[in-house]
């Protein structure tokens, strides 16, 4: 059975500069509690990944492909890595994809770039999921077998998923290659689904510094 990746792509081009709308915090108050509480928000993957080497990974997949195509490779950020890695902590307790959050302070990606003490003049997020199922069989702690399937849980394999689900889609195609942003902050983290399947989520925030 092959893996599918899901992808939701969002799009900003500078902080606002107008009021916020109202913040739902009771409302985001209910949700933190029930996703606090929920037996899959901590439950611990059946399958390890290497989620520092694969978000690594993946900034290296990511300037590969934009080298390929004669553009300028991303640079890391410290600050993009931890507004990344709250916001998939954040999709891991929540069980999906989603760029608005209902934490305070963090509700936007111009939010959670500002709370890392970081101002840009364009922002974008990559959003993805990448479903994987109990192995039958595991060898090496790097391959599964699903249905007579392999899948090679190596991280620079699994980078290569998400980068090219990504580029398969016209509107992440569009962050991802896009000449406009000049770094990128990268995070990964996995969280337990339905039916003991291992969810690996990536965050990818591209910005203008």
């Amino acid at each position: 059975m092959s893996t599918t990746l899901l992808t939701t792509p969002s799009r900003h081009s500078r902080f606002p500069t107008g009021k916020r709308v109202g913040r739902p915090f009771r409302a985001g108050a209910i949700w933190l509690v029930l996703a606090l509480f929920s037996p899959s928000a901590w439950a611990e993957p059946h399958i390890v990944i290497d989620r520092d080497g694969l978000s690594t990974a993946i900034l290296a997949e990511t300037n590969r492909e934009r080298v390929a195509r004669g553009l300028q490779p991303l640079k890391p950020d410290l600050r993009l890595d931890r507004a990344a890695d709250g916001h998939t902590k954040f999709l891991v307790l929540v069980g999906g994809l989603r760029h608005r959050s209902f934490l305070p302070g963090r509700e936007t990606l111009e939010d959670r770039v500002l709370a890392e003490g970081l101002r840009a003049s364009a922002l974008s997020e990559n959003l993805g999921l990448l479903p994987i199922r109990p192995p039958a069989i595991r060898e090496d702690g790097e391959r599964q077998i699903v249905d007579g399937e392999e899948t090679d849980l190596r991280a620079e394999k699994l980078a290569v998923k998400f980068v090219r689900a990504w580029l398969d889609s016209p509107r992440h195609r569009a962050n991802l290659l896009s000449p406009n942003f000049t770094h990128l902050g990268s995070a990964v983290q996995t969280g337990l689904g339905p039916a003991a399947v291992t969810h690996v989520y990536s965050t990818q925030v591209f910005a203008r510094l």
